[in-house]
């Protein structure tokens, strides 16, 4: 790749400033697009500006916070389908982007009819939030589009700059509140949690990469249960854990194959779910 040259959409998130920072770190010039900065992906013309003077893209503004989304899903919708939409079209217009890499969730697969899920999956969405993701990717996929792109199914995501209102730094905030730790259901709902680092390399390699065209789960292969990342908040910092009724429209657990990203890209995580844990929130390890 002789230019390095990347807009980030959604700079200003959680994954977004992780990234960005990664990029920056492996000698790309990335260019901040986001709301936050006066930015809006609804608009034409900020994005005529920003696109024209980068050679590549990689897209991760959406409404990401899953509970938004569901108490907003015109929001979602909006900002997913139609902020989507209209990058690619512009970026069709000015003719100078070489690739897109989209930011999708793992979460499109929806009610796994086998295990673990790989690409060739149905995809079945049934929440706003996965449903705005999946209607981004097929906007890539129109016969309108003429932008090389490739598409990052990520895993459940956690690293420096999470949400407060996410499971790990919700925990660890409770904990250290001396309340009570809520967990809905039985606790043994599994995620694949995907280092933010191990998410950026991922994006790296596919920016970097001769392959376009294609769809790439990127999932750690270790998973935890809710009730366990609870058991070791409380190995830490004394807590009591309470366990209440199932909260609907939760996804259901799956695991999830990244083989394919593997065996094209070479990508592999690095980063073990225990020294992240230990890392982001100053534990010592063991």
């Amino acid at each position: 790749m002789n230019s390095k040259r990347v807009l980030i959409t959604g700079s200003s998130g959680f994954l977004g400033k992780n990234i960005s920072q990664f990029l920056k770190d492996q000698g790309y010039q990335a260019k901040n697009f986001d709301l936050a900065d006066g930015l809006d992906l609804l608009n034409e013309n900020h994005l005529k500006k920003s696109l024209a003077s980068v050679d590549y893209v990689c897209h991760l503004a959406a409404v990401g916070d899953v509970y938004l989304a569901a108490k907003s899903p015109k929001l979602a919708a909006c900002v997913g389908v139609g902020g989507t939409a209209n990058l690619i079209q512009v970026a069709n217009n000015l003719k100078n982007i070489k690739k897109i890499i989209y930011a999708s969730t793992w979460e499109v697969y929806g009610h796994p009819n086998y295990q673990p899920i790989d690409e060739k999956h149905s995809c079945n969405p049934d929440h706003p939030y996965s449903i705005s993701k999946y209607a981004g990717e097929l906007m890539f996929r129109s016969n309108l589009n003429h932008v090389p792109w490739v598409i990052l199914r990520l895993g459940s995501a956690y690293g420096s700059n999470m949400r407060t209102n996410a499971v790990i730094p919700l925990f660890i905030n409770k904990a250290k509140a001396g309340e009570v730790i809520t967990i809905a259901g039985d606790g043994l709902q599994t995620r694949q949690f995907t280092h933010a680092r191990d998410i950026a390399r991922g994006f790296q390699l596919a920016l970097e990469s001769k392959i376009a065209g294609e769809v790439f789960n990127i999932v750690s292969k270790e998973s935890q249960t809710i009730k366990e990342i609870a058991e070791m908040v409380k190995s830490k910092i004394p807590v009591r854990i309470k366990y209440t009724a199932k909260r609907q429209g939760d996804v259901v657990p799956a695991m999830v194959s990244s083989e394919k990203a593997r065996r094209l890209l070479g990508w592999m995580e690095k980063v073990s779910f225990k020294d992240g844990f230990m890392e982001l929130f100053g534990f010592p390890g063991n």
